[in-house]
């Protein structure tokens, strides 16, 4: 016990306290390592967004110290606008705002854009007085012949170019009044060929307004197939030249085109059934026209909403020497992010001109956050989830039952106005899983499973001990009565014979026999004693040669019962073998023999039978010893070959012994590469079969 205390007990305390405590300071250190990857993961994505929103700035402030900026060039403004919105997908709409100027939303040119229109050329005096006279001629007198002469005669004379598509869509359009389809068709498709930029007198795109009157002369001409055509080519159009329309001519344009193709599907209903192509560009052509609505709509809450309180902070922006300046603006469910900066004036002069880009929020949620969480290398132990100040979720699922959260932060200034936050897994805590990775944990378990190892192990020594001890007091206490019996008998007969009480020589012939008998009984019994010690202790030398086992089992058998006094008993040999030879030690076997014989004797009832059998198995020598007797019942029958155990049976507790015959037994038996066995019966009997190999050992082999 002190050794199992200073061995194994204290140290696996000692260890595991100090484990415990280490594993303690390792639970610190995990949730400090868990909250610093999920602060890099948060960091990484924020500086990631920064790093886009920082570019934009640079490229917006690289955009206002442009000369066309700061000079007004607003047809140079629109070619540098729209390569910057076509590299720059995080712009969704620019805008400007010039002292005294409405807001100017570039590329935008339409009305209602805030664009200055430049001054266009018009008609001299006298062209226009031909003018007057073509529309009198068309509108009052019906007379679209002379319009038509009118018309040629002024397009001879006039060298502007854009005055030059106007007189010619005036020719088609007298044209078509005429019924004059094929000529007008040819008109409209020269000025579409040759006019591509030509605007009308109100400031429309010639070849917009063209390519519609163009459907109506194929639809004069019952040719609904190129109808068709035209209007998908005019609605192509319309959306080629977006920025030059304002917001009321881009819907007129649209109903109108909706409505012819109402007008066409209803009078050729067959181009639309045995055509899905057809169908599908018309889907597409309504969702492009809504995108470009939704547009206008941001144009106008921009003007409606942000512009005026833009001013003054970008104002105090520029007074703090800040390029640029950040606003958040919510309308409606959308979070307008908006940066700007000032125009600077000519010579760098102060100015209260400024510029500033909408950011497209599609784009920075779908693309830049969503490649930023991908490759934040964030652990499997916690996910990520981005929502706005008002919870809408922007990237992410939303807490599942058991998620607990993490690091939460939010980005400078609440631009962009979200909310950034590390979900644990309820599956694999990650603080759980860091301690299982940990070496203190298992190290602390293994001094436990130690710990627990050394109590069932002393537990068990100690039973066993104690069950020694037990059966030893228990052979110390039948031995001294083996001892003490024979001794009294051999000193009681001596003494009688040493004080000449005995005259009669038969009666001395029996003491003498009775004192010999006595005395071999201790002669046995120390015999056993020395015998199973010296086996134990690997002493015994065994004299393996080889014998005839049938006239050694003679002599053997013989032996025995000749100095039993007087036989209870019948005895009876079966021996299936003529003749065998076997390597053993001759004197070891008999031992064994003699004390499953003995036990035989002891444990059979009067008018029982004792039968010695002899048979071949295999290989192998079967040697069988059966007894009527008492029989051992089936939950001892595997602890009777242990040294000093006896059978619990009362029947059996009269019967004397030392409880080492069987051990001795199994001890010489294993010495000769062979076994043992028991099958017993209770109040039927016991059969000891002892199994010997018959096969020749190799050469070399002497004396164990």
């Amino acid at each position: 016990m002190l050794i199992f205390l200073l061995t194994i007990f204290l140290p696996s305390v000692t260890l595991s306290i100090f484990g415990l405590i280490a594993l303690r300071n390792e639970r610190y250190r995990l949730e400090k390592q868990i909250r610093e990857e999920q602060q890099e993961s948060i960091n990484y994505i924020k500086s990631q967004i920064n790093k886009h929103l920082l570019t934009l700035e640079q490229e917006l402030q690289y955009l206002v110290r442009m000369p066309p900026f700061i000079s007004k060039d607003y047809a140079a403004i629109i070619d540098l606008v729209e390569a910057h919105l076509e590299m720059n997908l995080l712009s969704e709409q620019l805008f400007m705002l010039y002292q005294g100027n409405q807001p100017w939303f570039p590329p935008f040119r339409g009305e209602g854009s805030g664009y200055i229109q430049e001054p266009q050329l018009g008609f001299t005096v006298q062209q226009q007085k031909k003018l007057e006279q073509a529309d009198r001629y068309e509108f009052s007198q019906k007379d679209f012949k002379s319009a038509i002469n009118e018309l040629e005669e002024l397009l001879e004379i006039t060298n502007d170019h854009c005055l030059k598509g106007q007189l010619l869509n005036m020719i088609a359009r007298n044209q078509m009044k005429q019924n004059n389809f094929d000529e007008a068709i040819r008109t409209y498709s020269k000025i579409i060929r040759d006019f591509p930029d030509t605007k009308t007198s109100s400031g429309t795109i010639l070849p917009v307004s063209v390519r519609f009157q163009l459907v109506e002369c194929y639809l004069g001409s019952g040719l609904y197939n190129e109808a068709i055509q035209a209007l998908l080519q005019a609605s192509d159009e319309i959306m080629r030249n977006f920025h030059q329309l304002s917001n009321h001519q881009f819907s007129a344009y649209v109903s109108m085109a909706r409505e012819k193709l109402f007008s066409i599907r209803n009078e050729f209903p067959e181009a639309f059934t045995s055509d899905t192509l057809l169908t599908r560009e018309f889907e597409i052509l309504d969702t492009r026209c809504l995108e470009k609505m939704n547009i206008w709509h941001t144009i106008a809450n921009l003007k409606d909403e942000c512009l005026d309180e833009i001013f003054p902070g970008l104002m105090e922006s520029a007074a703090n020497t800040e390029n640029t300046y950040r606003y958040v603006q919510k309308i409606g469910s959308e979070d307008y992010l908006i940066i700007s900066s000032v125009i600077p004036g000519i010579n760098d002069a102060p100015s209260r001109n400024f510029a500033g880009i909408k950011l497209s929020n599609t784009f920075l949620e779908d693309s830049i956050l969503s490649n930023a969480i991908n490759t934040s290398g964030r652990a499997e132990d916690f996910s990520l989830l981005v929502t706005d100040l008002n919870g809408r979720v922007i990237n992410g699922i939303e807490p599942m039952s058991g998620e607990t959260s993490g690091i939460i932060s939010v980005f400078e200034d609440n631009f962009p106005p979200w909310r950034i936050e590390a979900l644990n897994h309820p599956s694999r805590p990650p603080l759980l899983s860091g301690i299982l990775r940990s070496y203190y944990f298992w190290a602390v378990l293994s001094m436990m499973g130690i710990l627990v190892f050394g109590i069932i192990i002393t537990g068990r020594t100690i039973s066993h001990e104690k069950e020694v001890l037990k059966l030893k007091s228990d052979f110390v206490s039948s031995v001294s009565h083996e001892f003490k019996t024979p001794i009294s008998s051999i000193k009681a007969l001596s003494e009688r014979l040493l004080e000449d009480d005995v005259k009669e020589k038969e009666r001395m012939r029996e003491y003498y026999s009775v004192i010999n008998r006595e005395a071999d009984n201790l002669s046995h019994l120390v015999g056993n004693i020395l015998d199973l010690s010296s086996m134990e202790e690997g002493k015994r030398k065994y004299n393996m040669k080889e014998t005839h086992f049938l006239a050694w089992h003679e002599q053997t058998v013989s032996a025995f019962f000749r100095k039993l006094p007087r036989r209870r008993f019948t005895f009876r040999s079966d021996i299936s073998v003529s003749s065998l030879l076997v390597k053993m030690d001759e004197q070891a076997m008999q031992l064994a023999v003699n004390n499953l014989l003995d036990n035989a004797v002891k444990f059979s009832s009067d008018e029982s039978e004792i039968t010695l059998a002899l048979e071949t198995q295999g290989n192998n020598l079967l040697v069988k010893i059966t007894d009527g007797g008492q029989g051992i019942p089936p939950e001892e029958q595997g602890r009777i070959f242990e040294k000093f155990y006896r059978v619990q049976s009362i029947s059996t507790q009269s019967v004397t012994g030392s409880g080492l015959g069987l051990s001795i037994v199994k001890q010489v038996v294993e010495a000769h590469r062979g076994e043992v066995r028991v099958n017993s019966a209770t109040g039927i009997g016991s059969t000891f079969t002892i199994i010997l190999p018959i096969e020749p050992e190799t050469k070399g082999h002497g004396q164990a």
